[in-house]
C-alpha cells in the first residue's frame, strides 16, 4: 500500500509541474476555461483555488492583472455555472468515489433536506453498493491539498487552507455547521452591492459563501474563516489563516485598507520619555524615579498625559509584586488592569467576570463593556474572548469564532434599537498576543469584521516600553465606544434602515465524530 501512495504522489507532483509549463507556454491565451478542459479538474473549489494561485504566484506580472480580472469575471457569470454543471456530470459518469465520503455525503443531503422540508425520504442504500470496487488511487483524486505538492516555498505561503485538517492534523472528525438559524438566500445586483474599484465584493463573497455552503452540508472539515462565511461573516486580516482576502481573485490591498474604521491615539513624547526612564532605572533608583514622575504629573494639564503617567505607576507596581502564577495563563488578569484604567466612568456597565450577552444566554464572553440603552435594557459594545494557553482547539471550540458570533449578534442589537453607524469591538486573547477588531455592517449581507491593531502584553516590568503604545491603542478604543454611545443617547424613533441587510447566523459548529451514529440518531429525531 506504501508504494501505491507513494506512486500517486509521484504521478500528481508529475502533473501539477506540467499544469504549470503549460500555462507559462499558453499564457497570451489562457482562460479559466480552457484550463479546467485541459487538465480535466472537476471539483469547483479545488479548481478555482488552484488555478488562481498559479496566475497569481507563477506567471509574469505583465499578465497577472488582466488574468485575475478575467477570472473573477467568468467565476461570477452563467457561463462557469453552467461549465461545472457539465464538469459534474462527466465527473458522475467515472468511477465512484471513495465509500465513506459517498455513503456521508448521501446521508447529509437526506438530513438537510429534512431541515428544509420537514419530511425524509426513506433510505436508498444503492448509492453505496458500487463504490466498494473503489481502489486506492481514488481517493487521491479528490485530495484538495494538492497544491501543496509545488516545491516552490513563495507558492506554498500562498495556499490558502480550505479543509480544516490542514490547520487541525489531528481532527479525525466532521463538523456539522448547519446548526441553529440561517438562510442560503442572498440577493445581489442591487444598489446596497459592496463595489471596490469596479469589483463587486458581493458577488465575490456570495460565491464564497456557497462554496463554503456545499462543504458544509458534505460534512468536509472547513477552517474557521469558512465557517464564519455561512453566518455572512468576512473576516478581513493581514495574517494569512485568518482572512477572507486570499479567497477572493482580487488586489487585497482593495480590502486592507482601513481609513475611517480605527486608528491608534498618537502618544505623547513625553510619556514615552518617562516610560524610557522607568525601564533604565529598574535595579537601583526606581522609587526615586516614579516620585518624580508624579510630581510633573500633578503640575501637568494635559489630560491624556496624565492619565498615561498614572497607568505607568500602576503597572509598574503590579509587574513587580510577586505573582504567584506569573505566566501568560494570567494574560487575562493583566488585560483587566489595562481596561481597568480605560472604562472607570459610571456610563460603562463592566463585567469583568464571565457573563452571557444581553441578546443569548448560549454566549459567555471572559469580558464586556455594555451600556444602558434603556432604564432595564442594556447592550453590549466590547468583548474579550481568551484562550489563556497556546492549544490548538478544534473549530467547534474555537474562540476565533465564538467571537465573531457573539460580535455579530451585538451588532444586530444595536441596528434593532436604530443606531445609525453601529460598530461593536472584540479582543482576542491568546496567551500575551492580543487582536482587536472591529465589527460593522454597511452592505447587504456583509459583516464585515476587521483586525485594527495587534499588540502583546508586557511578560514583566522589563518590558514598560510597550506600554505607552499599549494605553493609546485603548484610549483610541474607549474613543470608539464613546462615539456609538452618543449615537444610542441621540438616536431617532423608527426602524433602522439597515434592517433589511441584516443576518440571523449559524451557532457554532457541532463535533461529529461518528457520521453514522449522528445520522441515524438525527433521522429518528426527524421523523
Amino acid at each position: 500500500m506504501a508504494k501505491i501512495k507513494s506512486k500517486g504522489k509521484s504521478e500528481k507532483n508529475k502533473e501539477l509541474a506540467k499544469d504549470i509549463v503549460w500555462c507559462k507556454k499558453n499564457v497570451k491565451s489562457l482562460t479559466p476555461r480552457k484550463y479546467f478542459k485541459k487538465f480535466n479538474i472537476t471539483d469547483r473549489q479545488h479548481g478555482h483555488r488552484r488555478y488562481n494561485n498559479i496566475i497569481t504566484s507563477q506567471l509574469s506580472r505583465i499578465y497577472k492583472k488582466k488574468l485575475k480580472e478575467e477570472f473573477q469575471i467568468w467565476r461570477s457569470g452563467a457561463e462557469s455555472s453552467k461549465f461545472w454543471e457539465q464538469q459534474l456530470q462527466k465527473k458522475s459518469k467515472s468511477e465512484s468515489s471513495y465509500q465513506s465520503t459517498k455513503f456521508a455525503t448521501s446521508q447529509t443531503q437526506k438530513v438537510y433536506k429534512a431541515m428544509n422540508t420537514s419530511s425524509l425520504d426513506e433510505d436508498d442504500g444503492s448509492d453505496t453498493e458500487s463504490d466498494n470496487t473503489t481502489d486506492q488511487g481514488s481517493e487521491n483524486e479528490h485530495d484538495t491539498t494538492i497544491i501543496e505538492k509545488i516545491d516552490d516555498s513563495d507558492l506554498l505561503d500562498e495556499v490558502p487552507s480550505f479543509l480544516s485538517d490542514d490547520k487541525y492534523p489531528d481532527a479525525n472528525c466532521s463538523y456539522w455547521c448547519l446548526q441553529g438559524e440561517g438562510s442560503e438566500e442572498w440577493s445581489s445586483g442591487s444598489n446596497k452591492d459592496w463595489i471596490i474599484n469596479n469589483n463587486n465584493i458581493t458577488e465575490n463573497f456570495k460565491q464564497i459563501r456557497k462554496e463554503s455552503f456545499s462543504a458544509a452540508s458534505n460534512l468536509e472539515r472547513i477552517s474557521s474563516v469558512r465557517i464564519l462565511t455561512l453566518s455572512h461573516i468576512f473576516v478581513i486580516s493581514p495574517i494569512f489563516e485568518q482572512s477572507i482576502t486570499n479567497l477572493i481573485p482580487i488586489m487585497p490591498e482593495d480590502l486592507l485598507v482601513q481609513t475611517d474604521v480605527f486608528r491608534r491615539m498618537e502618544t505623547p513624547i513625553e510619556v514615552v520619555q518617562w516610560a524610557h526612564k522607568l525601564h533604565e532605572t529598574q535595579t537601583s533608583g526606581y522609587e526615586k524615579q516614579l516620585l518624580k514622575m508624579k510630581e510633573y504629573s500633578l503640575k501637568s494639564n494635559h489630560q491624556i498625559v496624565n492619565r498615561h503617567l498614572e497607568f505607568l505607576e500602576d503597572i509598574m507596581k503590579f509587574y513587580r509584586a510577586p505573582h504567584k502564577n506569573d505566566t501568560e495563563d494570567s494574560g487575562l488578569d493583566r488585560l483587566k488592569m489595562i481596561l481597568k484604567h480605560v472604562f472607570y466612568g459610571q456610563k460603562y456597565v463592566v463585567n469583568s467576570n464571565t457573563k452571557p450577552l444581553e441578546t443569548s444566554k448560549h454566549y459567555i464572553p471572559d469580558y464586556k463593556l455594555s451600556y444602558p440603552a434603556r432604564a432595564t435594557k442594556l447592550v453590549d459594545l466590547f468583548i474579550v474572548e481568551a484562550k489563556l494557553n497556546r492549544k490548538s482547539y478544534f473549530p467547534h471550540q474555537d474562540d476565533f469564532i465564538k467571537l465573531r458570533l457573539e460580535m455579530q449578534k451585538m451588532i444586530n442589537e444595536l441596528i434593532y434599537i436604530n443606531v445609525s453607524e453601529p460598530m461593536v469591538f472584540g479582543l482576542l486573547l491568546t496567551g500575551l498576543d492580543c487582536q482587536l477588531y472591529a465589527m460593522y455592517l454597511k452592505h447587504d449581507g456583509i459583516y464585515v469584521c476587521r483586525e485594527v491593531q495587534t499588540f502583546s502584553l508586557p511578560r514583566s516590568s522589563y518590558e514598560v516600553m510597550l506600554c505607552p503604545s499599549i494605553f493609546s491603542t485603548m484610549l483610541a478604543l474607549q474613543d470608539k465606544i464613546d462615539m456609538i454611545i452618543q449615537q444610542i443617547q441621540t438616536r431617532k424613533k423608527g426602524k433602522s434602515s439597515l434592517l433589511n441587510l441584516t443576518r440571523k447566523g449559524y451557532d457554532a459548529p457541532v463535533l461529529v465524530k461518528d457520521p453514522l451514529t449522528f445520522f441515524s440518531d438525527d433521522q429518528e429525531d426527524s421523523q
